[in-house]
């Protein structure tokens, strides 16, 4: 979905954006998207690191909490990325968390399951 950078909602963001970012420029062309808010298939974000995969740090699949949650995620992956943890357990966030799960293994089957956590939220 394609949003009108001169809608009057996306046009105070804007000029909010610029009066905190002395580099920003409200007139530089921007183009700007919206879509459906993708969920996991156990409606749980993917947060912290591959295993494996030396210095790839990831905060995915946050629905549309990402904003509100972004300062203590922010903290969470800065933390990894200093100090080499964190002082939660991410194992319910493990991106690999799905890998064993042989039913996920199917692209249809795995969309299926994300389908029923997004509607389960919004009480289908």
């Amino acid at each position: 979905l394609q949003i009108d950078a001169d809608h009057p909602t996306v046009r105070q963001l804007i000029d909010a954006a610029a009066s905190r970012f002395p580099g920003f420029d409200p007139a530089s062309p921007i183009d700007l998207t919206a879509g459906v808010m993708g969920f996991s298939p156990d409606g749980n974000s993917l947060l912290g690191t591959i295993e494996g995969v030396k210095g790839f740090y990831h905060a995915a699949g946050l629905c549309g909490h990402g904003v509100a949650q972004s300062g203590e995620l922010g903290a969470i992956i800065a933390d990894i990325v200093l100090n080499g943890s964190c002082n939660y357990s991410l194992d319910a966030l493990r991106a690999d968390r799905f890998d064993e799960v042989s039913e996920l293994q199917d692209p249809d089957q795995a969309q299926a399951a994300c389908e029923t956590a997004y509607g389960a939220y919004y009480g289908r």
